[in-house]
């Protein structure tokens, strides 16, 4: 029996709407609304700025509360397309702790296990992405892919197009599952 794919993910920005979360705490806080195509790059912060408030202080001011990672909403399509990629592949999660927050990787393990059966042991927190072996990842951050896909080269690396790396034309980007599910299901004959 041929050995399934194993297909890394990331969560923040392909699973879970992390920067919609921002996007309602400075609204709420400050009553400023921001979009995120306002966001031009990965450091968020860098493009949310006003005179009158430190959106970031703000903003980790929340990070820090407990049950904020269980709080996050999912993103459009993303339970059914991990359903089909756990027919196709083995997955594992590959996420960036937020290590302000005492209960993030507790909170983002229940998370998981929630909305995508997800257990634990099959999540690894890091952000050295690129240290861990997988045949596809799927990131929305630059550099994971680029040193990913350089330790990995023969594996496939997507970058989960964002307003934030609009920019970049020399990766594959995607702005949705079927692409990613077609590549599996490729390579997994």
């Amino acid at each position: 029996m041929r050995k399934k794919p194993l297909v890394l993910l990331d969560v923040d920005g392909i699973l879970a709407d992390f920067i919609g979360s921002v996007l309602t705490i400075i609204k709420k806080e400050t009553g400023i609304e921001f979009y995120e195509n306002n966001i031009k790059t990965f450091e968020m912060f860098e493009d949310l700025k006003t005179s009158k408030y430190n959106i970031k202080n703000i903003c980790y001011k929340h990070f820090k509360k407990p049950k904020y990672a269980l709080k996050l909403k999912l993103l459009d399509g993303s339970v059914e397309a991990v359903e089909r990629i756990k027919e196709l592949a083995d997955i594992h999660i590959v996420t960036t702790p937020m290590h302000m927050n005492p209960t993030w990787t507790f909170e983002r393990e229940q998370w998981l296990k929630k909305y995508f059966n997800i257990d634990y042991k099959d999540i690894t927190f890091t952000s050295k992405k690129y240290l861990l072996k997988g045949d596809v990842l799927i990131d929305d951050n630059e550099f994971n892919v680029r040193s990913w896909s350089k330790e990995n080269p023969n594996s496939k690396a997507f970058l989960w197009s964002k307003s934030y790396n609009e920019h970049i034309n020399d990766l594959e980007k995607v702005s949705n599952w079927k692409p990613i599910i077609e590549y599996i299901e490729k390579i997994n004959k």
